[in-house]
């Protein structure tokens, strides 16, 4: 199973690592494998970590509804968490800053979305993580570590 994952990953890498880079590559993933198990995550457990997700982002949404969120506010809430949530494919209490952080970045190249907006999305997965957090669903909240996103006032 390791041979086959350290070999997923050298494929993947060949559009941006040159011969050289790809062999050290393998070299280091092998010796860093054994040390670990490897095993494929079957279908049935990513539609259950989905499940899961989609449940405690409904249990979130009802409580802004409680504390009286609008109906546009609810479904930007809604819509950008579950996009994050599809988009990493983690359980919520396994999702950490780093992860995060390498969405934001890579929504903000992908869609070509403004400063702006980046901090928006920033703020909506604050606000989830810091109820997660209040109500005993994770320990601390991964977005505490990423700080105000600088926009270019006008």
């Amino acid at each position: 199973m390791k041979e086959l994952f350290i070999e997923k990953v050298i494929d993947e890498s060949v559009n941006f690592l040159d011969n050289n880079q790809r062999i050290k590559l393998k070299e280091i993933l092998a010796e860093i494998c054994l040390n670990y198990q490897i095993e494929i995550i079957k279908q049935s457990k990513i539609q259950e970590i989905q499940i899961n997700n989609t449940d405690i982002l409904n249990k979130f949404i009802s409580s802004k509804e409680i504390e009286g969120c609008s109906t546009r506010t609810l479904n930007y809430y809604k819509d950008n968490i579950s996009k994050m949530l599809d988009t990493i494919n983690l359980p919520i209490d396994e999702i950490t800053t780093e992860v995060l952080r390498n969405y934001l970045a890579n929504y903000k190249n992908n869609s070509k979305a403004g400063m702006v907006t980046i901090d928006n999305i920033r703020r909506t997965l604050s606000s989830f993580f810091a109820w997660l957090e209040n109500e005993d669903y994770i320990v601390k909240s991964p977005v505490r570590r990423i700080h105000k996103v600088k926009a270019i006032k006008k």
